[in-house]
């Protein structure tokens, strides 16, 4: 018994002291799991590279074409891009403009999930004063969830939620001491 709470007190000890180096290799784990196995992953998302993603490669190869423009000519016989949400300044359409649209789509999923579990487990720590350990797993998992649940998944970018929760906790934290 005395070995086992010695192996329990090394454990949590090693938890303790490496809690950030766990939530990256964890996120890591869980993003390359869903990369390497696509549709087949356990945490399936929903993916937009066969909808949303083409109306961005799109917008770019008609900028090239035609400078800034309000008419897309490539989906449906033509419409107003703008009807469909796709704009030249968000995240996905800033990265397929410098990148190639495969590595695009998975910086974006890659850094708005990694940007969401930061938040939340900075969030947890600050806020609510949670021990580092106790919050790894919820920072990793919750981000995904909110994703999951309330859109079409990690492309929608709603997993960075957490991340916006601590800048505006922040924000608000520097304008009452100032």
């Amino acid at each position: 018994n005395l070995m086992n709470s010695k192996i329990l007190n090394n454990f949590y000890s090693f938890l303790k002291n490496n809690a950030s180096l766990l939530l990256v290799l964890l996120t890591i784990l869980i993003l390359i799991e869903y990369f390497i196995l696509g549709k087949f992953s356990v945490l399936h998302m929903h993916d937009f590279a066969g909808d949303i993603f083409p109306r961005y490669i799109s917008l770019w190869k008609n900028f090239s074409l035609h400078g800034f423009s309000y008419w897309d000519p490539n989906i449906g016989g033509g419409h107003d891009r703008l009807s469909n949400l796709v704009y030249y300044d968000n995240i996905p359409s800033i990265l397929i403009s410098i990148l190639p649209s495969w590595l695009a789509f998975q910086i974006y999923i890659l850094s708005t999930t990694a940007l969401g579990v930061y938040g939340f487990h900075k969030y947890m720590t600050i806020q609510f004063n949670a021990e580092k350990t106790l919050v790894i797993i919820p920072a990793v998992f919750i981000p995904i969830i909110i994703a999951y649940l309330n859109s079409t998944g990690l492309v929608a970018g709603l997993q960075i939620l957490p991340f916006t929760l601590y800048i505006l906790y922040m924000i608000e934290k520097s304008l009452i001491n100032n």
